[in-house]
């Protein structure tokens, strides 16, 4: 099955090389999990992230259906 995986910020760098921007389609395994796909793109495990699921809060055992988008990318902070 695809994913669409966006990562942002200092997250992009984990995404394959040829990927255009901060996008890539990704083929996985059926029923593959949030915390799979995290692993197989080599994130550093407990690395801070926010993550979402088709514009969604998603955990780490949440199940991927095809054509999902997860998006990831650092939480933010700051501001007054």
């Amino acid at each position: 099955m695809r994913v669409e995986v966006q990562l942002f910020a200092t997250l992009a760098a984990f995404l394959p090389g040829a990927s255009p921007g901060a996008r890539a389609t990704l083929e996985v395994t059926d029923r593959s999990t949030v915390a799979q796909l995290v692993r197989l793109l080599q994130i550093p495990e407990g690395m801070p992230t926010v993550v979402l699921v088709n514009g969604r809060d998603a955990g780490p055992e949440q199940v991927l259906q095809d054509g999902d988008v997860l998006v990831m990318f650092p939480p933010l902070a700051g501001g007054h």
